[in-house]
């Protein structure tokens, strides 16, 4: 003999509701995160003042994915944007070789900018120090995020 038994949960659908708005605060988090990066890298790619902030504009950064799988990403597409980064090692011949060479041979061509590039330069580092610096903050994104879903939760 079969006994069956019903249990009948009263306010699940409410409950559902309110879970199913959960991804918003992340996605919100998400982007906030994804500014800071932005800012904390274009304020480092500027390493001066005088900076015109050429690199600086390149960079861009964007939120991909949906719901709790979110994804947010900061790159720079400009080619002298590893230079900046790490550094130059420079080349065998430094500045001084390259302008004897220069006048030794009129016939080859050396740019300003082949000469600079000659240079050994230390890197900013301005991506690496934007990506620790949030992933200090992070934290705290995490907790305004915590205590805004439980607000929202407990509305």
């Amino acid at each position: 003999m079969a006994t069956s038994i019903t249990v009948t949960v009263k306010g699940l659908e409410e409950l559902q509701r309110k879970l199913a708005d959960t991804p918003k605060p992340l996605k919100r988090m998400m982007f906030r995160v994804r500014g800071h990066l932005l800012k904390a890298a274009k304020e480092g790619a500027k390493p001066h003042p005088g900076d015109k902030g050429t690199l600086a504009n390149t960079i861009k950064g964007s939120v991909t994915g949906t719901g709790v799988a979110l994804t947010s990403r900061t790159f720079t597409s400009n080619p002298i944007a590893q230079d900046v980064e790490k550094g130059r090692s420079g080349s065998h011949m430094g500045v001084g070789q390259a302008i004897l060479f220069k006048k030794r041979h009129p016939g080859v061509s050396l740019t300003v900018r082949q000469l600079i590039k000659l240079r050994k330069t230390r890197g900013v580092h301005f991506m690496e120090k934007a990506a620790e610096d949030t992933a200090a903050k992070l934290p705290e994104f995490i907790r305004n995020t915590e205590a805004q879903i439980e607000r929202e939760f407990n509305s």
